[in-house]
C-alpha cells in the first residue's frame, strides 16, 4: 500500500491525478501481487531451503534501489502514453517485479510455520499480519509524506511551514 501511495504521488507530476492513473497502476500492482503469490508458492515448494526467500527480499530491495536512480528519466519517457497507458507501462516497470517478489514472500512464510494439521489457521495469520503491516505502512508512509513533502508535492522546511499552505 505504501508503495501505492509513493507511485500515486510520484506520477501526478507526469500523468494527473485523475481516476485512470489511479485505476491503472492499482489494476498493474494487483496483477504483480497476484502472479507472486502464485509463483511464491510454486517456488517454496520446490525449495529445499529458505534461501530463496531471502533472495526474493533482496532482489525486491536491489531492484527498488536501482530503479529510484532512474524513475524520473522512466517517468519522463512515458508521459506522452497518456493517463492510462502512462501509468500501467510506468507501474510495469517500477513496481511489478518488487511487488511480485515481495508477494512470492507470503507462501514462503506460511511453508515456513505451517504444521500439517494447522495450515489454514497458518495462512489466515500471515495473511492478517501482512495486512495490518499494510495499514501501518500506509499510515506511516501518509505522514512521514505530508510531513516531509506537503500537501501541495512541494518540499516543507518546517512543519508549520507545511500547515500554512
Amino acid at each position: 500500500m505504501g508503495l501505492e501511495l509513493v507511485a500515486f504521488r510520484l506520477y501526478a507530476p507526469y500523468f494527473g491525478y485523475s481516476v485512470y492513473v489511479w485505476g491503472s497502476m492499482i489494476s498493474v500492482v494487483m496483477l504483480a501481487l497476484a502472479g507472486g503469490y502464485a509463483l511464491g508458492g510454486c517456488v517454496a515448494d520446490r525449495s529445499h531451503s529458505d534461501v530463496s526467500l531471502y533472495a526474493l527480499i533482496m532482489g525486491s530491495a536491489v531492484y527498488q534501489l536501482v530503479i529510484v536512480i532512474f524513475v524520473h528519466s522512466i517517468l519522463f519517457a512515458l508521459w506522452q502514453k497518456g493517463e492510462f497507458a502512462g501509468p500501467v507501462m510506468a507501474t510495469l516497470i517500477i513496481y511489478a517485479f518488487p511487488m511480485m517478489a515481495l508477494a512470492g514472500t507470503a507462501p514462503f512464510v506460511i511453508r515456513m510455520v505451517a504444521r500439517e494439521s494447522h495450515v489454514g489457521s497458518v495462512a489466515g495469520m500471515v495473511y492478517a499480519i501482512s495486512t495490518a503491516g499494510g495499514i501501518a505502512g500506509t499510515l506511516l508512509d501518509q505522514l512521514l509524506a505530508v510531513a516531509m513533502v506537503g500537501h501541495d508535492g512541494h518540499r516543507c522546511g518546517s512543519s508549520a511551514e507545511c500547515a500554512s499552505r
